[in-house]
């Protein structure tokens, strides 16, 4: 069975959309045989009304991935960055990666935002990449994800102390 990773993409318009959807079936393509996708989409405008904001910062919060679609030819809002504020206090120590999508010219050397974007996924913790990743299942060996995920599994040595049976107690 396949492990399902969710994906968020925040977009500035349709053009920038374009690019997402395009960054988004790269990333299927690539990992379809061992994972699956469940990908959540908001525009910059939506996110500007308390309850989609609300809604998509809880999102932001538990996804193994955010992608970011932007013009890059100005700088990120206030309600934007208000919104990046409240996911990062809501995720916590989470791993992830957080996708910088660039739909600028390429005569612009370094995209308006993407230092902002770098500096947000350095406070989160998470890798900060421009293109669809080569993997996405690294993960630091202690970091708490790790921690979680080897206190779930159940080895053999474990299975059997586990199930040995319990010897009576002489009186």
């Amino acid at each position: 069975m396949k492990s399902t990773w969710a994906v968020l993409v925040v977009y500035e318009n349709e053009q920038a959309r374009e690019q997402a959807v395009s960054f988004c079936d790269r990333l299927v393509e690539r990992f379809w045989a061992k994972f699956g996708f469940d990908v959540s989409w908001s525009s910059y405008g939506s996110l500007e009304d308390r309850q989609n904001a609300e809604q998509f910062a809880r999102k932001a919060g538990e996804a193994d991935i955010i992608v970011f679609s932007h013009l890059g030819q100005r700088d990120f809002s206030w309600p934007m960055r208000v919104w990046v504020e409240t996911w990062l206090t809501i995720r916590g120590e989470r791993e992830g990666k957080l996708v910088g999508l660039c739909t600028a010219p390429s005569t612009i050397k370094a995209p308006t935002g993407f230092a902002y974007l770098r500096q947000v996924a350095h406070r989160a913790g998470m890798d900060f990449v421009t293109e669809v990743p080569q993997t996405i299942t690294d993960t630091m060996p202690n970091s708490p994800d790790m921690v979680v995920s080897r206190a779930r599994q159940v080895t053999s040595v474990l299975d059997g102390i586990l199930h040995q049976p319990t010897r009576p107690r002489a009186l």
